[in-house]
């Protein structure tokens, strides 16, 4: 990975954006492929940018994004494979076939799976931010992740988009674990069941009572330690868990064993990435690639 001149690049069209960047399609002129040049947003103080790049560099697997080039001047750019399209886009159809859906999930599990293993979180999954080409899952914008051994920001609190975002942290616990990031795939797993998101929420306090609604207003007998995180209230409404979480016909019994592990509301008792590619709704147990 080295720096390059931005003038080898030729923007095309602006294809994504985000907290900390936009993507534009653009022209390699020396190799001629098309790839994602990612400019960041507000790097003055370059933290975003040494974080960013620093956890890429980390990383090396199928289903995360790759880091091709880096560009310092005249500002900051981050030079990618281009993806032909993200999650989001296909979720717009409707629900994933199943078989495609389970692929997809497998991939996601695998991603996810190697940057925990690498200590990395990453803390803001959604549709837009999984990248899809011909049969391949990508994990990318890595601009909201951090590396477990580091101390948390004070400004990363209520990290993750407000619909995947999970009940522990709306609740005021802090985003850096793992089971974080199993909450958000479990909402998309849903989401691609169904073809709609999971808990779409407008605020805090309604995302709460969105989860709440569906799977039960949390008590310290479904969720040990609930009562003791920041933002909880004794006024909760109280709620019952709804039967179905999705229609029975949207994914097999396995597939909902599954989402319910991965939707557990205690962060401790969540399922791992690694543990959820060795469920039953895989068929046969997947060997990691670490």
């Amino acid at each position: 990975m080295v720096e390059v001149a931005l003038k080898r690049y030729r923007q095309l069209e602006t294809i994504g954006s985000g907290t900390y960047g936009v993507i534009y399609k653009a022209l390699d002129t020396q190799s001629g492929e098309l790839v994602a040049l990612k400019k960041m947003i507000d790097c003055s103080d370059n933290e975003d940018f040494i974080r960013e790049v620093g956890i890429l560099k980390k990383l090396n697997h199928p289903n995360v994004i790759s880091l091709d080039h880096i560009i310092f001047r005249p500002t900051y750019y981050l030079i990618f494979e281009l993806m032909k399209m993200d999650l989001k886009k296909v979720l717009r159809a409707g629900p994933c076939p199943k078989k495609i859906m389970r692929k997809y999930l497998k991939q996601l599990l695998c991603g996810l799976a190697h940057c925990h293993q690498a200590n990395i979180y990453h803390l803001d999954l959604k549709p837009e931010n999984i990248l899809l080409s011909k049969d391949t899952l990508k994990i990318a914008d890595f601009g909201a992740a951090h590396i477990a051994t580091l101390p948390a920001c004070k400004d990363t609190i209520t990290l993750g988009t407000l619909w995947y975002r999970s009940p522990e942290i709306l609740l005021g616990a802090s985003p850096f674990a793992a089971s974080t990031d199993l909450w958000a795939a479990g909402c998309i797993f849903a989401e691609m069941a169904t073809g709609k998101p999971l808990f779409p929420g407008d605020c805090d306090i309604h995302q709460l009572y969105t989860i709440f609604q569906k799977l039960g207003t949390p008590t310290e007998n479904t969720w040990s330690g609930v009562t003791k995180y920041p933002h909880y209230d004794k006024k909760f409404p109280k709620w019952p868990a709804q039967k179905q979480l999705i229609p029975p016909s949207a994914v097999c019994p396995n597939g909902r064993d599954l989402l319910q592990k991965m939707l557990s509301y205690d962060p401790t008792k969540r399922i791992s990435a690694q543990e959820a590619l060795l469920h039953p709704y895989f068929g046969t147990k997947t060997k990691q690639r670490s």
